[in-house]
């Protein structure tokens, strides 16, 4: 069954389908998919309603391949024997990078040289990072901070020009995907969860061609994150979790234990009442 691009809130960070007239944006995930014929990580995150079954949230996001996880699929795939690694086949969410909200609107136009924002969801967003306002939306603005952020208030940023339109109060800021880090932890940011070892079931693969090979791996059915038990080793703990990640080990103790890292665009909320799912779609 094809997984519809609908939700109360829907975000998107694929370019591809923001280029597209709106009559013309695909309708379903596997639509969007096939519209990015080019090397690309791509995630489908959801937020469902645990009694209703309903999609609250859904947002598409690109991926970063760790600096570790580059390099293990040459090790374990073209070397001059067999490297060994461990698969990854574990998802997590941890919240190991900062959020927040635009507090005021942006005009479109103009130099944009301060930015007031909300509270911040995971920890302080330092000095010098590239920030995504309107992260999952068709307008954006790129920034740069001269502050780090610590919560809510008016921080400075790198003089910049400002937005072609308006970004409204309320838009997601998060990390640019150049500033996320490519290099490897050897922990994730509590909070964190882990689905189990995902069996062969949870795995897909298919596609030919430069960027048609695709392999997609999600925690859906009995793997979801959940502060109920299910197949997991462990309950997920009621949170609001700003990144995910594809790892080898629970828990994660290691730099050769991270291979793939996203940075969501809104954060996703474990709770009594929801659940959080990960597709994670990768090309090459």
């Amino acid at each position: 069954m094809a997984t519809r691009l609908k939700a109360k809130k829907f975000y998107c960070s694929v370019p591809e389908y923001w280029a597209l007239p709106p009559r013309r944006r695909p309708r379903t995930l596997e639509g969007l998919l096939k519209l990015v014929q080019r090397k690309a990580g791509i995630w489908c995150i959801q937020q469902i309603n645990k009694i209703t079954g309903e999609v609250e949230m859904m947002q598409i996001c690109e991926n970063c391949i760790t600096d570790n996880g580059a390099t293990s699929m040459w090790k374990n795939t073209m070397n001059a024997s067999s490297a060994g690694i461990a698969v990854a086949n574990i998802i997590a969410i941890d919240q190991s990078l900062g959020y927040t909200t635009l507090a005021t609107t942006i005009a479109s136009g103009g130099t944009v040289t301060s930015i007031t924002v909300g509270s911040l969801t995971g920890p302080t967003i330092p000095s010098g990072t590239k920030l995504l306002i309107g992260a999952g939306g068709a307008t954006t603005l790129l920034v740069q901070t001269s502050a780090a952020i610590t919560g809510a208030g008016t921080y400075s940023v790198v003089s910049t020009a400002g937005p072609s339109s308006s970004i409204a109060s309320g838009a997601n800021i998060r990390y640019d995907y150049s500033a996320v880090p490519t290099t490897d932890v050897s922990s994730l940011s509590s909070p964190v969860a882990y689905t189990a070892a995902l069996p062969s079931g949870q795995f897909t693969f298919s596609g030919t061609g430069n960027g048609n090979r695709q392999m997609q791996v999600t925690n859906t059915s009995n793997y979801v994150f959940s502060t109920t038990a299910n197949s997991n080793p462990s309950v997920a703990p009621t949170a609001n979790y700003t990144a995910g990640w594809l790892v080898n080990a629970n828990p994660v103790t290691s730099t050769s234990n991270t291979f793939i890292h996203v940075v969501f665009d809104s954060p996703l909320p474990v709770s009594s009442t929801t659940t959080g799912t990960c597709q994670i779609s990768e090309k090459v």
